[in-house]
């Protein structure tokens, strides 16, 4: 039987593209997953009646994390239902293009928002069902931006970046009560939606390991920090087939 069978697990965007295969993998290891979505609604109740494995998708949670609120609504949904979580995936994020001479405050406000000030605030809300459960991980979904900031995407790097120190910050603090947090770092995965393919053809070639990689690639780091001991805390996995290297 898997450790991670009858854990109580929560994908924040996890109705969709990496966050979806993330929250299907720990069900298929038997787990209880809850997904957050605010645009993907009834596919998520479709994907979850669908599903087949020993573990469960559900409960589905309608979730705007422009909302500075959502996180305690989250949190409560979850208290309610089963009074405890064990690991928490912050899959959930804005990427949206931000020209540094065209950004206004507004755009910024919702990114890092989204981005960055909701694992914040939602992880600080699960504490006490972290403290019902003995302890937990915490894993955040970061990207190669994080490092080196992405040209036409400045708020989505910044909000990645401070993402990545947020890591290390609450793995230090948090490590008394046994919550390690971690992060992972895709490459190209998943292609955005405005990529052309010139674009993804370009990123390829820099690639030392010569081809994309897949949500499942991404889904697999996750289950390994979910499964790993508790002395594994503030570390960041990068699945980019070396992209970053170079």
């Amino acid at each position: 039987m898997s450790s991670l069978a009858g854990k109580k697990v929560l994908v924040t965007g996890g109705a969709v593209r990496v966050g979806k295969v993330i929250a299907e993998t720990f069900a298929k290891q038997g787990a209880h997953v809850a997904i957050t979505t605010r645009f993907h609604l009834e596919s998520a109740h479709d994907f979850a009646a669908r599903f087949e494995g020993s573990g469960k998708i559900g409960p589905i949670i309608y979730a705007d994390f422009t909302d500075n609120t959502a996180g305690d609504q989250v949190t409560q949904v979850l208290a309610n239902e089963w009074g405890r979580v064990d690991i928490v995936v912050h899959s959930a994020s804005m990427f949206v293009r931000s020209p540094t001479d065209h950004m206004d405050e507004s755009h910024w406000d919702a990114v890092l928002g989204v981005n960055l000030l909701t694992p914040f605030r939602l992880s600080t809300a699960c504490l006490p069902l972290f403290a019902n459960a003995g302890g937990g991980k915490i894993i955040h979904i970061v990207d190669l931006s994080a490092f080196r900031a992405w040209p036409g995407y400045l708020a989505h790097s910044v909000s990645k970046s401070g993402l990545l120190t947020l890591t290390e910050g609450l793995a230090a603090a948090w490590a008394p009560r046994n919550i390690q947090v971690n992060a992972v770092a895709p490459g190209a995965v998943l292609w955005p939606e405005d990529f052309s393919e010139q674009q993804k053809h370009r990123e390829i070639q820099k690639t030392p390991a010569g081809d994309s990689g897949s949500p499942a690639d991404v889904a697999n780091a996750v289950l390994y920090l979910a499964q790993g001991s508790s002395f594994l805390t503030g570390a960041c996995i990068r699945v980019d087939g070396g992209r970053s290297l170079i």
